[in-house]
């Protein structure tokens, strides 16, 4: 009888840094699965809408291949390039080196996209986009359901684990925000589909975006202002329905529809709708 594989509950997100190869103007991620042996891919950012001088994984597509035994599989996000997120190739093609492993319990954002690694022996990857996902492990290549992969991302406090670092939650109002995640212990801010949708804490006019200090030891609230959100907000979003989640930022939302409720790593909470925002319960 074979023994039950142990499996992830609760990600931590790994910095693209890690796997990134240090090509000058163009960003680009290589690990292989937990064991180093069951897979290994490699992902590169290619054109997308924009034309920069450096391709980035937050503004630009996201092309890539995994070997496996002695197949491959394609992958992009880009919909014109091909008919499905991942596709089994004709030929493998060598990939380059693996200096790191996505390994059990972990996570990496990769633009439109981002993978996981439920067991030491596998990865999943999931395309923001379309909701199509797939399966790397011992027993080969499998395309799951979005069922599958709210299952493999639930946390042991119920929470659904986002994979970007950029969420979108969908108001019932037809509204939006969209909340980015820098590194554990940063900031954290909030972008308002409404330009005006707020007043400016200072009291200089409307205001679009809600910003707090996770590095201050009570999590500070910085204020409502105005700015200019950058094209990554909208390009590598990952929109989330009403649910419990767990950020990138190890910030806690809880949303129904109506109010997107934070817990700051800390224990602090505050609240928004495009509306109005507070401190406290919502």
């Amino acid at each position: 009888m074979e023994e039950p594989v142990e499996a992830a509950s609760d990600y931590m997100h790994i910095s693209l840094d890690t796997y990134d190869l240090g090509i000058t103007d163009q960003e680009t991620a290589v690990f292989s699965t937990g064991d180093g042996t069951t897979a290994q891919c490699f992902f590169e950012a290619t054109s997308g809408k924009f034309n920069f001088a450096q391709k980035m994984f937050e503004v630009d597509e996201t092309v890539g291949s995994c070997n496996f035994g002695e197949e491959q599989i394609k992958i992009s996000t880009d919909e014109t390039e091909q008919d499905n997120f991942a596709e089994l190739a004709d030929t493998q093609n060598e990939l380059p080196q693996a200096q790191a492993t996505l390994d059990i319990g972990e996570m990496v954002h990769l633009g439109h996209m981002g993978c996981w690694a439920p067991t030491v022996a596998e990865l999943g990857c999931l395309d923001f986009a379309s909701d199509q996902a797939f399966s790397l492990n011992e027993k080969g290549f499998h395309h799951i359901t979005s069922a599958e992969v709210v299952k493999q991302l639930t946390n042991t406090s119920g929470q659904v684990q986002a994979l970007s670092r950029i969420n979108t939650f969908e108001f019932l109002d037809g509204t939006s925000l969209s909340c980015v995640s820098e590194s554990l212990g940063s900031r954290f801010s909030c972008f308002n589909s409404e330009p005006a949708g707020w007043e400016s804490t200072d009291g200089t006019g409307p205001a679009n975006t809600l910003s707090w200090e996770l590095g201050q030891s009570d999590a500070e609230f910085v204020g409502a202002h105005p700015s200019n959100p950058g094209p990554n907000i909208y390009e590598s979003q990952q929109i989330l329905q009403p649910g419990s989640y767990l950020l990138a930022s190890g910030v806690s939302a809880e949303f129904d529809g109506n109010t997107l409720a934070f817990t700051t790593p800390n224990g602090n909470k505050f609240w928004a709708d495009t509306h109005s925002f507070g401190a406290g319960e919502a």
